[in-house]
């Protein structure tokens, strides 16, 4: 789902890391993972599983508008938004928590 959203914003993103420096794009990019699941509410019929999704994206400069069409295509409306500057590689760092929960069938 995430990924989903990212490739909407047609900046390279990757699953958790780039694994070689030499894989690391030219910036704008995103990382993002899945930083824990839940799931509950089985009856035996329906399970609700709630993921708790990271996003992080690296900019040369602040980009409000990047920023911005993030935020708006997140499903949800409850989300943490957290900013930080990494001098050592010269970019910003965009965090954003947030979660989303679906209902899916169980077949046990």
């Amino acid at each position: 789902m995430i990924k989903t959203i990212l490739d909407k914003l047609k900046i390279p993103n990757s699953y958790r890391l780039y694994k070689y420096e030499k894989e690391i794009p030219p910036v704008p990019f995103a990382v993002w993972w899945i930083d824990s699941e839940t799931f509950s509410g089985s009856d035996e019929t329906w399970l609700i599983k709630e993921s708790n999704y990271v996003v992080e994206v690296y900019t040369s400069e602040k980009d409000f508008t990047l920023e911005e069409n993030i935020e708006n295509l997140i499903p949800s409306p409850d989300f943490e938004k957290t900013e930080d500057y990494l001098k050592s590689q010269n970019v910003f760092c965009i965090r954003l928590d947030t979660g989303s929960a679906r209902k899916q069938f169980c077949d046990y």
